[in-house]
């Protein structure tokens, strides 16, 4: 099905922009130009976010109408609009109407002030506007994959901190400096660095895109981290190398001002492999371990606990604004204003006043039941076992939401244990795991998302926390674990055709998991297994299979090495015609032939 193109779509708010959007709808009608407006062009019983996407997909300008209104509060639309237009590639014309708009009010986002803006009361520059639409512009895409947090809660303190890092100027210039996140598992360093990819100050300075990249305990290899970095940019890796994809990141960034954030860093070497100092662009870390800041000379900001107030904001919102502070501060204070903890509560507050007959107070006593019944009371959030305690009792407080009605959920929810740290689990691959159907394991992933226990994004699939997923691994016997990796294995029969990219990508590590290592050996050594896997993911991520491999535990260590060797040597062919796999191998196999018969 064809889709229809448009020349410009409208962006405005409902409450003052729309005569003004009425307006500029008008005026590009009579001139020919095929316009998208909401008012005009809106489904109904579609989402209505998906259509606004779509739209923004099928056209190269976005003409966003500025209007007082639209810069009050939160401005989310607008901003997302804009957003969405720059990751699509689309410009963006700001127009107004003659003093409509104070330029130099403090409320006008500082991204906007970089934008030339169209008076429409001005005739010249309705003409300039006219004509430039008649000028399909160079589409260049700008990353920013990140999603504003759910119920969040402002921080000022800590956003003020990081906002002035990531910003400061110095003898009027300003610099890009690496800024590291630091504070315990579960303090919401992860939360904040995502609100920060929306400030305004920052967007309005990193005119180059957001990119993002967790970088977990050591589940990815150097090489696979570069390369996904590489690739948010659109640059395609010419090599499979540490250094030289080192060497191109940096060349990537030296006419980019890019803000970067490397996510859950647990490494010093990793920080030091990814951070770049000779760049405009700015590094934002989040860690829970100092070491890793000191190594990339980065600024701290510490990230601890909620406040009182905030920690009550978090449950208040849960339960529609309930006023009776003196209950809510006695729940925050059970738990330590810790945000994972806070945010488990509070969506197990969700969760009840959905139920028949119920009220806040009503949900806050059979929350408040469930902890007494598990004998979380308040604790020091720097005593690490009582810490690990309230994990575990507010954990078993929202599992039980889980049973009411599908008892056999809380145990689809602890073999999630089985997958990688940091990252997403697709609703295919659940259904490999519990051996159920599409729609059973998509209604799981939903009520695990509706407790907090885990985020559900319908593209990429379940997100865990680590300090969930940490939780999840200790009530599991070494055995029990491999025996879980095994199962998921015996899903995927058949090597060579794998099901889908997750399968491909991490056959391997669930191989090693399960204690299955000859499975991997002998797949690697399989050109039937390589070739395919080679195309479904990238020479990163295969040679990071060869490296799973313990040397102790491998009789063919010459053909691993060999075959090292050869994706490593030939990376600069490979990672352009994947499918001359075969005459690299054979033509290294040969050379080693004819040696070997020398001696």
């Amino acid at each position: 099905m064809a889709f229809e193109k448009f020349d410009a779509f409208i962006s405005y708010t409902r409450q003052d922009g729309a005569p003004i959007a009425q307006r500029v709808l008008e005026l590009l009608k009579e001139e020919g130009f095929k316009v998208w407006q909401d008012c005009t062009q809106m489904r109904g019983g579609q989402e209505f976010w998906r259509q606004i996407e779509a739209a923004i997909e099928r056209t190269h300008t976005l003409i966003m109408v500025l209007t007082p209104d639209a810069f009050e509060g939160e401005r989310r639309v607008l901003r997302d609009e804009w957003l969405t237009a720059r990751r699509r590639g689309c410009r963006v014309l700001p127009v107004h109407e003659a003093e409509t708009i104070d330029f130099d009010s403090s409320k006008l986002p500082a991204w906007l002030r970089k934008l030339d803006c169209y008076n429409l009361d001005d005739p010249n520059d309705r003409a300039k506007l006219l004509n430039d639409l008649r000028t399909t512009p160079e589409l260049r895409k700008i990353p920013h994959t990140v999603e504003f947090p759910a119920y969040f809660v402002p921080r000022d303190k800590e956003m003020r901190a990081i906002r002035d890092a990531l910003t400061i100027t110095e003898g009027g210039v300003r610099i890009a400096l690496t800024t590291a996140l630091l504070g315990a598992g579960g303090f919401g360093k992860t939360t904040l660095a995502k609100a920060v990819c929306f400030d305004d100050d920052a967007l309005a300075r990193y005119t180059d895109g957001v990119l993002w990249l967790t970088v977990g305990e050591g589940t990815r290899t150097v090489p696979e981290l570069l390369t996904a970095l590489l690739e948010q940019l659109g640059v395609a890796p010419k090599s499979a190398d540490a250094d030289a994809l080192f060497g191109e990141w940096k060349e990537a960034l030296r006419t980019r001002q890019c803000l970067v954030v490397l996510d859950d860093v647990w490494k010093e070497s990793d920080a030091r492999a990814l951070v770049v100092h000779e760049t405009a662009s700015a590094f934002l870390i989040t860690t829970r371990i100092p070491r890793v800041a000191t190594a990339v000379e980065a600024r701290d900001c510490r990230v601890d606990e909620m406040t009182l107030t905030q920690a009550v904001s978090v449950l208040a919102a849960a339960l529609r604004g309930f006023a009776d502070r003196t209950r809510l501060e006695a729940l925050a204070n059970r738990v330590g204003h810790w945000p994972v903890l806070l945010g488990l509560i509070a969506n197990q507050l969700r969760h009840s006043l959905k139920r028949p007959g119920a009220t806040p107070s009503r949900a806050i006593d059979q929350v408040e039941e469930d902890l007494r019944d598990l004998s979380l009371t308040a604790f020091d959030r720097r005593d690490s076992q009582r810490r690990d305690a309230a994990v575990a009792t507010t954990m078993e407080a929202s599992l039980r939401y889980l049973s009411a009605g599908r008892p056999e959920a809380i145990t689809r929810y602890r073999e999630l244990a089985v997958f990688p740290n940091n990252v997403p689990i697709p609703l295919a691959v659940l259904e490999s795991l519990w051996n159920v159907q599409s729609a059973e394991a998509r209604r799981l992933a939903e009520k695990f998302d509706d407790v907090g226990l885990a985020n559900l994004d319908y593209s990429r699939g379940l997100i865990l926390h680590d300090v969930f997923r940490e939780y999840l691994r200790k009530g599991w016997e070494s055995a029990q674990l491999s025996e879980l990796h095994s199962r998921l294995l015996a899903a995927w029969p058949n090597i060579h055709k794998l099901p889908y990219h997750y399968a491909w990508r991490w056959f391997g590590y669930h191989c090693v998991e399960a204690g299955r290592d000859d499975d991997l050996l002998a797949a690697l050594l399989d050109f039937g297994w390589l070739t395919p896997r080679l195309a479904e993911t990238d020479l990163a991520s295969l040679l990071a299979d060869c490296r799973r491999l313990r040397e102790d535990a491998v009789p063919q260590q010459r053909a691993i090495a060999l075959l090292r060797d050869v994706l490593e040597k030939s990376a600069h062919v490979l990672l352009v015609e994947p499918e001359q796999l075969a005459a690299q191998l054979l033509g290294v196999c040969d050379s080693a032939s004819v040696a070997s018969s020398t001696h």
